[in-house]
């Protein structure tokens, strides 16, 4: 692991686990596919409408960063995915945070290419306020993104109906 993404982790070492017979430099995060208990699944689906060239993902339940991982994992896979397609992620059912650092990662990963928007709709102030810094992080990286309550404000910005 490079000594940036370490030193975002090291803020939540319970996120790491250290590999039998290596330094403490040797640090790893979590696998992508860790199972967790039932209780803690976040349900995470989307759909991809071509003709809007958009990618809809719908977040519920709590969020975990092995479960949006995943998400942006099987987004890449799929073979109609474009990085170029906009994103609408409704987050109305979502519940939970995640920390800095996996806010920080999530943006760094995003299958989503520059030149695409993408809105964040949240109902509740917790996950809004955490959509907000998801939404600093990807704008420092060149993102168009927005984070909204209103899921037809949030279409209209995009252009789509």
């Amino acid at each position: 692991m490079g000594s940036a993404l370490r030193d975002q982790f090291e803020a939540r070492p319970e996120s790491l686990v250290m590999m039998a017979g290596r330094s403490t430099l040797d640090w790893q995060p979590l696998p992508l596919f860790t199972r967790l208990p039932e209780s803690t699944w976040m349900s995470i689906t989307y759909h991809i409408d071509r003709s809007q060239h958009l990618v809809v993902s719908e977040w519920s339940g709590k969020i975990t960063i092995q479960e949006a991982r995943a998400h942006f994992a099987a987004l890449k896979a799929d073979p109609g995915f474009d990085p170029t397609m906009r994103h609408l992620s409704e987050a109305l059912g979502a519940e939970g945070t995640l920390s800095f650092g996996e806010l920080r990662l999530l943006a760094f990963e995003s299958p989503f290419g520059d030149s695409g928007r993408a809105a964040i709709v949240a109902s509740s102030d917790l996950v809004f306020g955490v959509s907000k810094q998801y939404e600093a992080f990807a704008e420092r990286d060149g993102r168009d993104i927005r984070v909204f309550r209103d899921l037809n404000e949030a279409r209209a910005w995009l252009g789509v109906s």
